[in-house]
């Protein structure tokens, strides 16, 4: 898995995924037009906002989006209650083409995209799935994230809010997995996540 940063060339296919019935469902909550895809991302690539977003590939081909930004900045929790907050990025994705869906790939992205993009600038990593959101939840649990808190959004919605293990720790962990399950070219594998 490899990412690429979100350029303004990406944004017709991101605008292609958000209006999946499945990515609405969870991510864009609405049909969006590519002017209003426009106006979202725009901040996002020229770093006006705090988030960085990210085209996922898989082998050669853009399976999805995946975005990262300062929990504390995003997540309206309390610190004092949860102190690992003031370490910690926020993570938002999702695989856009249908084509790759149930195929266990969010857990590779998150893995890939935490030991290569955000274990560089954070010691923690939180998600808000909402509760509904049972295939988002067992992805994150999958690789180790647990549950911390419930919000309420204004919107009327209920999420929940996990959160990663040291990332240290779990990039360590990913190359341990790596070892195992491709011992013959271990050293080739490794330093392609560090």
């Amino acid at each position: 898995m490899n990412f690429r940063p979100l350029d303004f060339s990406d944004l017709p296919l991101v605008h292609k995924w958000l209006n999946t019935s499945h990515v609405k469902r969870w991510y864009s909550k609405k049909a969006m037009s590519y002017e209003e895809t426009y106006a979202k991302y725009k901040p996002y690539i020229l770093k006006k906002n705090g988030i960085d977003g990210f085209v996922a590939w898989y082998h050669d081909t853009p399976i999805g989006y995946v975005q990262y930004f300062p929990a504390t900045s995003f997540y309206k929790l309390n610190t004092l209650k949860h102190p690992k907050l003031k370490k910690a990025a926020g993570l938002d994705m999702f695989i856009g083409e249908e084509l790759y869906l149930g195929r266990g790939l969010s857990r590779k992205l998150i893995q890939s995209f935490l030991s290569t993009v955000v274990a560089h600038e954070y010691s923690y990593c939180v998600v808000d799935p909402e509760v509904d959101n049972l295939i988002a939840k067992k992805a994150y649990m999958g690789v180790c994230f647990k549950k911390i808190d419930k919000v309420h959004t204004c919107e009327g919605e209920t999420h929940e809010i996990f959160m990663s293990p040291l990332l240290r720790k779990f990039v360590n962990q990913v190359r341990q997995d790596t070892k195992k399950s491709h011992p013959t070219n271990k050293r080739k594998l490794i330093l392609k996540n560090v």
